[in-house]
């Protein structure tokens, strides 16, 4: 036994000439039934003699419990199906039938939310069939996809186990596998041009979990892979990318043996980008582009300025005839288009599922996302000094117009920040500041959260906040808002993550007026600070074309997972994402070939 198995691992002796020899593997099969058995029940009182005449030559293997009940083997040669047919003809049996095959069937994963991810599965089946298709396969960690976004939280316990590794880099300090990128093991990060292409603004980290969230691990959420190598590609900051970090970004991927690319953002027509992706180096990269969220119809006529790159694709004008390019919009949890979407066959292949864009969490898309620790404690105005401004460089007209803690409208406790005791004054700009900054050493990708109640002119009144430190030579808009809550008070939150170098960092409240129309103003309360927390496990529900293509991409990487396509035919790809997708309603008026269905596009059954 023990040399049997030497020589079946091995592959040693005469005939190796005539394969080659890997690591063992069980023979496929798509019999439906065990060849030349049956399963026979035989009726009550009947002598075994006259069981015997029955099977005419068949043979008794075993008895299967209940009374009669046999497991028979035909002869040499017999058919099955004919046999029972036959057989079921005998007075002495009651039927006979196939010993059929059966297949595992794909349990629902364990993961805790997984009931949330109506994209992947629902009651309604306007999904994409993920649980079918994982009966196929449920992804393979050699299919290597890239997320070309604000980066990713590669140390997410739900994402971690699913991140690229470069093998050829050892993390010494040099450049080990000569890319001209030292210690790239995680992908990259261009925008800062460093190898942490950590996610500071949680929209990639979204991205990248439902391509590839970890599956079956007792926790959170589910990728359409449950098993694949994700590749970081961080190309712009919380505050937007570049054309250049883009072009940089996808070059990386494909150089690094990408199969897929997803790109969840929108940039102007570039005939740099459109000839990198037709280059060589990328024509085995399938890209998969989420097609904006503008509510544009997409025709041949009409100029689309808001779905590059997903239009490069399309023919000159509009495009730069880009083949390995699929355009994504997004669907709702009903089956109908998205009302931000933008649509149209004349650019747009396919919908997936990317939210009711209405801000409930249950009609969009549940994924992975930073996970947050509150650095400064909620400050709810009641704590006299707390807040001033002695740097005030244009201060208001009279002391009941200035910011000030005031009694009135809060959220917890009496007080809160308010710009004026009533109406705010035309032609201002005021503002109010913590006089005790805020100490953010050693931390990353902070928010400033608050609740607020607003209520301003529109487009010409503003409500906002600057940050910055000692002085206020270096402050910074951070948020600027116009309009009105309606009278209540909302969470908002402002992204502190460029100073977290900044020490300490301070940041005032403002309210900028025009020289006419006034209205109630600001009422600010409970403000805090929360930053990333590494490792930290984190979950957002949001909607967008941006959440649709990464359901596309998921799929691209179950086909190539499949065995449906051989390396580098995206092509071959994209024939199976397109020729598979459900014709539901708006397809030739919104998309070429319909919504997604991964079940149908890896070859599986009971789609």
């Amino acid at each position: 036994m023990a040399l049997l198995a030497v020589l079946l691992v091995t592959g040693s002796g005469q005939g190796a000439s005539k394969g080659t020899f890997g690591p063992l593997k069980a023979r496929e099969s798509n019999a439906l039934f065990v060849p030349g058995e049956l399963i026979v029940q035989f009726e009550g009182g009947v002598s075994l003699s006259a069981r015997s005449d029955a099977l005419d030559g068949a043979q008794v293997v075993e008895s299967l419990g209940p009374p009669g009940l046999v497991l028979v083997r035909l002869e040499e040669a017999a058919s099955v199906t004919a046999s029972a047919a036959r057989l079921t003809g005998e007075a002495a049996i009651a039927f006979a039938e196939p010993n059929f095959i059966g297949h595992y069937l794909q349990v629902p994963p364990n993961d805790t939310r997984y009931a949330e991810l109506w994209g992947l599965n629902q009651a309604s089946d306007a999904d994409i069939d993920a649980p079918e298709a994982w009966a196929t396969t449920t992804g393979s960690n050699t299919v290597i996809v890239g997320v070309a976004d604000s980066g990713v939280t590669w140390d997410h316990p739900d994402l971690a186990g699913n991140i690229w590794v470069n093998d050829d880099d050892l993390g010494d300090d040099t450049d080990d596998d000569n890319n001209g990128f030292v210690d790239d093991f995680r992908g990259w990060d261009f925008s800062e041009d460093d190898n942490d292409p950590r996610d500071l603004l949680g929209h990639g980290t979204h991205v990248a979990g439902t391509i590839g969230a970890v599956g079956n691990n007792a926790m959170g959420v589910t990728g359409v892979n449950q098993d694949v190598a994700l590749m970081p590609l961080r190309i712009g900051t919380n505050t937007g990318i570049n054309t250049a970090d883009v072009i940089s970004g996808f070059a990386y991927a494909c150089n690094n043996g990408a199969d897929v690319v997803n790109g969840s953002f929108g940039i102007g027509k570039s005939l740099a980008m459109a000839n990198l992706m037709k280059s060589v180096a990328c024509q085995n990269t399938l890209f998969v582009f989420a097609a904006g969220n503008d509510g544009v119809f997409l025709t041949n006529n009409t100029p689309a300025t808001n779905a590059y790159p997903c239009e490069l694709h399309r023919p000159a004008p509009h495009g730069f005839s880009v083949p390995n390019i699929v355009c994504v919009a997004a669907s709702t949890k009903g089956d109908a288009l998205s009302f931000f979407s933008n649509r149209g066959p004349a650019a747009v292949h396919l919908a997936a599922p990317g939210g009711n864009g209405s801000g409930t969490p249950s009609l969009e898309i549940l994924s992975t996302w930073p996970g947050y620790e509150t650095v400064v404690a909620a400050d709810n105005m009641e704590t006299a000094g707390t807040w001033g401004d002695p740097i005030n460089p244009n201060p208001p007209p009279s002391a009941d117009k200035a910011w000030l803690q005031r009694p009135g409208p809060a959220t917890s406790g009496a007080n809160a920040l308010t710009d004026s005791s009533g109406l705010y004054a035309n032609s201002v700009f005021q503002t109010i500041r913590n006089m005790t900054g805020y100490d953010l050493d050693g931390e990353f990708g902070c928010l400033l959260k608050f609740q607020a109640r607003i209520a301003t002119e529109s487009n010409f009144d503003f409500f906002g906040v600057f940050a910055g430190g000692t002085t206020t030579a270096n402050d910074e808009e951070i948020l600027a808002l116009s309009g009105t809550t309606q009278g209540a008070f909302i969470p908002l939150e402002a992204d502190l993550s460029a100073f977290g170098d900044t020490n300490p960092v301070y940041v005032r409240f403002f309210l900028d007026s025009d020289f006419s129309n006034v209205a109630d103003g600001a009422y600010v309360d409970d403000v805090s600070v929360d930053c990333i927390q590494p490792g930290a496990e984190g979950y957002n529900a949001i909607a967008g074309t941006s959440m649709a293509s990464p359901h596309v991409a998921g799929v691209a990487g179950l086909i190539w997972s499949a065995g449906l396509c051989g390396a580098g035919d995206n092509a071959c790809v994209r024939a199976h994402l397109q020729s598979t997708a459900d014709r539901i309603g708006g397809t030739g008026r919104f998309w070429i070939h319909g919504r997604l269905n991964a079940c149908r596009a890896v070859g599986g059954t009971g789609c």
